[in-house]
């Protein structure tokens, strides 16, 4: 093999990396979006439960 063949399995096997890298990253990414919007309604959900002290209907 010659070097400049090496040079390009190398630079294969780099970019073969750095595409994984890049995957698990956004992977990761989404991961702490969904995290993210889950905190978000879970924190609304508990705004919206209304106050037992209170008996009112905000149904007609």
């Amino acid at each position: 093999m010659e070097l400049s063949d090496l040079a390009g399995i190398v630079l294969q096997m780099s970019q073969r990396n750095n595409r994984e890298g890049l995957s698990l990253m956004m992977i990761k990414q989404a991961a702490e979006s969904q995290k993210q919007l889950v905190n978000m309604l879970e924190s609304l959900t508990v705004q919206q439960t209304p106050d037992p002290r209170f008996n009112v209907s905000f149904y007609a």
